[in-house]
């Protein structure tokens, strides 16, 4: 009976994870970025679905099998303390930040990248609130990580193929 309650919570997890992976790789495929919040609150389900898939195993491990269930807790553990280890690492250096602003008279995603002494700001075409085109942008890039000493400016088209860049003294900056 309990391990039906495991077979269950993997399939669900797994349909889940399918579904998530193949709307993904759709959306790459078609040019579509799905927006921040949608992409932390698919990571965070997923981190919790496998937390729970893990722990629905651990409780179903019959006492008498001491040395599974203390295999399974240090599994467990090790899996966690990785799991967190890169969430730490994703939020501290990897997380871009995301807004809508108004731009050359236009609704735009101001996607802001920055880690030590880089700083780069891409804007993108507003779609609507769960998603964006990735293609065509143009991104700025600033010296130092430094909002004040922007460098050059470059643009892509609808292919996402690299096509002019722009230095600050041509733009009279």
């Amino acid at each position: 009976m309990k391990s039906n309650l495991t077979r269950k919570s993997v399939c669900i997890f797994l349909i889940y994870a399918l579904i998530t992976f193949l709307a993904v790789a759709g959306a790459n495929a078609a040019g579509i970025v799905f927006r921040q919040y949608l992409r932390i609150a698919n990571e965070v389900i997923i981190t919790v679905g496998f937390f729970a898939v893990l722990l629905i195993r651990n409780i179903e491990i019959p006492r008498e099998r001491k040395r599974e269930r203390v295999t399974a807790k240090i599994i467990t553990v090790a899996t966690v303390f990785f799991v967190l280890i890169s969430i730490f690492f994703q939020v501290f250096m990897g997380i871009d930040e995301e807004t809508v602003i108004e731009k050359d008279c236009e609704k735009k995603i101001q996607v802001e990248r920055s880690w030590i002494m880089f700083l780069e700001r891409s804007y993108y075409d507003y779609k609507n609130i769960l998603w964006y085109e990735s293609n065509p942008h143009y991104t700025e890039s600033y010296d130092d990580g430094d909002p004040n000493q922007y460098i050059y400016t470059d643009y892509y088209n609808e292919d996402g193929v690299f096509t002019e860049r722009v230095f600050s003294d041509e733009q009279g900056g």
